[in-house]
């Protein structure tokens, strides 16, 4: 059982700590695409996440989305969340 939901904040805090270039609007972003996109795929993959990220989002590059969808994966397995 998840020990909590998905938690788009904590992931966009978690990418900007790991890249500090990436703006906060950008990461915050991402993160909130982050579980959609992570039930479309059935699984815990960063870099379909990423591959996902970056398509659906104009003026974003492939360092930010990667960032973003290593975080959101780290913390699904923290909270023991799979999608």
């Amino acid at each position: 059982m998840p020990t909590r939901p998905f938690d788009p904040a904590w992931v966009a805090a978690a990418a900007c700590r790991q890249d500090p270039g990436l703006p906060g609007e950008t990461a915050a972003l991402l993160a909130s695409q982050a579980w959609a996109h992570l039930l479309d795929i059935g699984r815990l993959d960063a870099p379909e996440l990423s591959r996902r990220l970056l398509a659906g989002t104009d003026g974003v590059g492939a360092t930010e989305t990667n960032v973003v969808a290593i975080a959101a994966v780290a913390f699904c397995e923290s909270s023991d969340l799979r999608p």
